[in-house]
């Protein structure tokens, strides 16, 4: 009879323990990592995530997609060695706001991305500095196999 209660309040500990998992969210993190450069045609931004951060499911652009739900670390690094132009990131829709940073400096910034749309990242001192995050259930988990 012990023996059937033992067995008994053991299983409850598993299922219990097992429910409490599945109901719990499980906040992937991604690190994202954006440069400010100066070429040719002059200031611009480059994503430079290993791997890469652009990860739809049959996206053609140049937008970066991460999937609603994860957790960004966004490292953003000013690397105009040659002209020393300070620099900035914003991204209101997360209240994403970097400081104006001198030559090689960086700034790692986190946000949650749990709302899905279009969202463009751009430099207050710089209008010509832009690009943009697509936040949706579409995209490819950073760490999947299928995404190396």
């Amino acid at each position: 009879m012990k023996t059937l209660h033992l067995a008994i309040i053991i299983g409850i500990i598993l299922v219990s323990t097992t429910l409490s998992y599945l109901l719990t969210l499980h906040t992937d993190k991604v690190n994202l990592y954006i440069t400010g450069i100066h070429t040719d045609t002059g200031l611009t931004y480059q994503d430079e995530s290993k791997p890469p951060i652009i990860l739809g499911r049959g996206y053609n652009d140049s937008s970066i997609h991460v999937s609603e739900g994860t957790m960004i670390e966004l490292h953003f690094i000013n690397k105009d060695t040659d002209n020393d132009i300070p620099m900035d990131l914003n991204l209101d829709a997360f209240n994403v706001h970097t400081n104006h940073l001198t030559s090689l400096q960086s700034q790692t910034v986190s946000f949650m991305a749990d709302k899905s749309g279009t969202f463009t990242y751009y430099s207050k001192l710089h209008p010509e500095m832009k690009g943009t995050i697509i936040i949706d259930n579409n995209s490819f988990d950073i760490r999947s196999p299928f995404n190396k």
